[in-house]
């Protein structure tokens, strides 16, 4: 466990030397005037789909721009040789995705109930950004590690937006229409916005619960097949 803790420091303040906090902290700046400057309606409409953008969207690109960093300057490899294990070495880079993750979603959230005194569901919106971060950091780890380089990762992340988060978009734009929505449940992005939207006292109880058993077991699996993926990295170095 000390191990653990150890590594999520030193994480921490690698995330901070190759910029990538401070990136995030100005995409949250935007995302925060965003709130400040939009009327009620829209920012409530809006926020869910904020949510699931940037802890489990962007959380995927800064979590590979880490890992492809941390690979040039040749620590990730220095990281594989040391007495920590592979998992040790994994948990604690999804746990700081989980810190950066929730940090940021709570200035969004506490932006919107300051400014637009709006009831939220605290508990259940906890619930579920861990689940969303949690089950969209193990998405990224499953990218990162079969691909070569960070150019091939985007490639394949632009592909999954396309299949698995404009479809969250158009059914947002009324273009896909609701009663297709079940159908959509089969992508991790839109069972995350499932529920995030049910924080807000949208969507119906049936499908969040259903959204996070998925989000639940899709990630148990993932995480079996990004631990044996991540220890044949650590052995080919």
């Amino acid at each position: 466990m000390n191990k653990v803790v150890k590594l999520v420091r030193g994480e921490l303040v690698r995330l901070y030397k190759n910029k990538i906090i401070p990136v995030s902290a100005v995409v949250s700046l935007i995302w925060i005037l965003l709130i400040v400057f939009s009327s009620t309606e829209e920012v409530a409409g809006l926020l869910p789909m904020i949510l699931v953008l940037d802890a489990g969207m962007l959380g995927i690109i800064y979590l590979a721009a880490s890992f492809y960093l941390e690979k040039q300057e040749g620590s990730l490899k220095s990281l594989f040789v040391s007495p920590l294990s592979a998992e040790e070495i994994l948990v604690s880079k999804i746990i700081v995705s989980l810190i950066t993750g929730l940090v940021s979603s709570a200035l969004l959230v506490l932006t919107f109930r300051l400014v637009h005194k709006q009831d939220i569901n605290f508990l259940w919106l906890f619930l579920s950004l861990l689940f969303i971060t949690l089950s969209h950091s193990l998405l990224g780890f499953v990218i990162i590690l079969n691909c070569r380089d960070f150019a091939q990762m985007l490639g394949i992340y632009a592909a999954y937006a396309l299949l698995f988060f404009l479809p969250t978009v158009l059914f947002l734009l009324e273009i896909i229409p609701g009663n297709l929505e079940i159908l959509l449940l089969v992508s991790p992005t839109h069972s995350a916005f499932v529920l995030a939207q049910k924080a807000f006292g949208e969507g119906n109880w049936g499908q969040a619960v259903g959204a996070l058993a998925y989000l639940a077991v899709l990630g148990a699996g993932l995480y079996r097949y990004v631990i044996g993926k991540f220890k044949e990295h650590a052995v080919q170095g």
